[in-house]
């Protein structure tokens, strides 16, 4: 809950959020695209966002203003199925396991800097 709101995605689908009091619903809506494994931080939305436009998946983090301002690739992910992921903000640290090497904890600054493998 970020300023009495609430943001999901159903089913993997759209980007929505909703008032805690039940009024106020929208949608950020991205057609051939799912988004899953939404985290909010510090203002932001964190998710992954899988693009299904062409005939291979593209699959990338992004972060948005939680206004739904402002939206900025983090890191594209290169892998052909859409991924068994989780992904944690604490900080300035997004915080993933990496399945293009055997899911090895990785983390990455918010700003899309400084990838690093936290252990082998």
């Amino acid at each position: 809950v970020v300023d009495g709101s609430v943001a999901f995605a159903l089913e993997n689908t759209d980007l929505q959020k909703i008032n805690t009091d039940g009024s106020g619903f929208l949608i950020y809506r991205r057609y051939n695209q799912q988004i899953s494994f939404i985290n909010a931080n510090d203002g932001w939305l964190y998710f992954l966002e899988h693009d299904l436009s062409g005939s291979t998946f593209r699959h990338a983090f992004y972060k948005m203003r939680y206004d739904w301002g402002q939206k900025t690739k983090i890191l594209d992910l290169n892998f052909q199925n859409t991924p068994n992921y989780f992904l944690y903000v604490s900080g300035d640290w997004l915080y993933f396991p990496n399945e293009d090497d055997h899911c090895f904890l990785y983390r990455i600054k918010t700003d899309g800097t400084n990838l690093q493998k936290m252990y082998e």
